[in-house]
C-alpha cells in the first residue's frame, strides 16, 4: 500500500498513512537554499485547499448560543466566490525558506506557526512569494475567513471551526502550555483546514469596519482604516475568542507572538 507523503523540507509537512504532520530528518533538511525554496514553494501548491462557493450568515448567527461581542453584530447574510485557502499554518520553516529569517519568539519549532509577524511583514513575505512562482497568493479576506472556518458549503453549523469542543478544535489558554504548536494537530475542520481555532491569531487582508445587516457579495471592507483584520484565536486566547464569529484587529504594523497567518489564492 503506497504512503501518502508530503516533503518536509525546512519544517514542511511530511505525512506518512495519513497520520502527520511529521519533520524529516536534519540531513534531508540541510539542502541547497535553491532546493529548499523549490520544496517549499510545491507543498505550498500542493496544500491549498479549494472552497466552492456559496452564502452563509456571517457574524453572530444562531449555533453561537448568542455568547457573542458586540462587534460580530449585526449578522448578515454573505456571498462568496469559490477560492482557496490553504490548509495550515504558514510554518517557522516555510518563512524561513522564502524570506531567510525567523522573527518568530517561539523558535527552535520549525513546524509551528511563524509568528511576531505585522500585516506588512505578511505582505513582504507574500510578495516574494509570488515573485517566485508568478501565482497571486493573497490573505485571505474576513468573509472568506470566516466562511471556510464555518466549512463552507459543508458546515455542520459548529460553535467553533470543526466542532463544538474547543479542546479538540484548537489550543488556546486552557491546553496550549503557554506556547505555539506544531500544526495539524488538532482536529481539521469540515474543510480539512487545522488551526483555524487556536495556535495563532491569523492576519486577515480587510481594514477592519462594523458589520452592516445589507446583503454583501465578497466584501473586502473599506478602502482604508487605521486597523486591519484579524481573525481566529491563539495560544494565550480564551473558548469565547475561538469562535468562527469572533473578530478582533490590531494595526498593520503590530508584532505580536499570539499572530500569524495563512495564506489564499483565487
Amino acid at each position: 500500500m503506497l504512503k501518502k507523503l508530503s516533503l518536509a523540507c525546512c519544517g514542511i509537512l511530511i505525512m506518512v498513512n495519513g497520520v502527520g504532520p511529521q519533520l524529516l530528518t536534519a540531513a534531508q533538511q540541510s539542502q541547497p537554499v535553491k532546493d529548499k525554496i523549490v520544496l517549499a514553494v510545491e507543498e505550498i501548491k500542493r496544500n491549498m485547499v479549494y472552497v466552492q462557493g456559496g452564502t452563509f450568515t456571517m457574524g453572530c448567527a444562531g449555533q453561537q448560543g448568542g455568547n457573542c461581542y458586540a462587534t460580530e453584530n449585526p449578522e448578515h447574510s454573505v456571498t462568496i466566490s469559490s477560492f482557496s485557502i490553504s490548509k495550515y499554518l504558514v510554518t517557522q520553516a516555510l518563512w524561513k525558506a522564502i524570506m531567510d529569517n525567523n522573527p518568530s519568539n517561539f523558535k527552535n519549532c520549525d513546524n509551528c506557526p511563524v509568528e511576531t509577524v505585522s500585516w506588512i511583514d505578511a505582505q513582504k513575505f507574500i510578495s516574494k512569494l509570488n515573485s517566485i512562482t508568478g501565482q497571486n497568493y493573497r490573505l485571505p479576506t474576513e468573509a472568506e475567513w470566516e466562511y471556510a472556518a464555518r466549512g463552507g458549503n459543508k458546515t455542520g453549523n459548529y460553535t467553533y471551526p470543526g466542532d463544538n469542543n474547543i479542546d479538540a478544535a484548537g489550543w488556546y489558554a486552557k491546553n496550549s502550555g503557554g506556547k505555539t504548536h506544531p500544526v495539524g494537530q488538532k482536529l481539521p475542520n469540515e474543510l480539512g483546514l487545522y488551526d483555524m481555532a487556536g495556535n495563532v491569531m491569523q492576519w486577515c487582508a480587510d481594514w477592519h469596519d462594523s458589520y452592516s445587516s445589507d446583503l454583501a457579495t465578497n466584501p473586502k471592507g473599506p478602502l482604508s482604516g487605521q486597523y486591519r483584520a484579524l481573525r481566529g484565536c491563539s495560544w494565550i486566547g480564551n473558548g469565547q475568542n475561538c469562535r468562527v464569529a469572533d473578530r478582533d484587529s490590531n494595526t498593520p504594523d503590530r508584532r505580536d507572538n499570539i499572530i500569524g497567518f495563512r495564506l489564499a489564492r483565487d
